[in-house]
């Protein structure tokens, strides 16, 4: 099985070809879940996106003054 390093590797390499700007995280994020998807890690990569979202949805915690 291909390492994520190398994965995200040509991820990078094939962007450079097609997209002029830098992926975002998210889009990133994305595309490593389709990279994913139908393997054995697909549900692990998924929660750990689910967390992420999860944690951006979440209200601000305030600091006591």
């Amino acid at each position: 099985m291909t390492s994520i390093e190398l994965r995200i590797r040509r991820l990078e390499e094939s962007r450079a070809k097609t997209f002029q700007r830098a992926l975002t995280d998210a889009e990133r994020a994305v595309r490593i879940a389709h990279l994913q998807s139908g393997t054995p890690v697909h549900e692990a990569v998924m929660a750990i996106l689910k967390r992420h979202e999860d944690a951006r949805n979440q209200k601000p915690v305030e600091m006591p003054k």
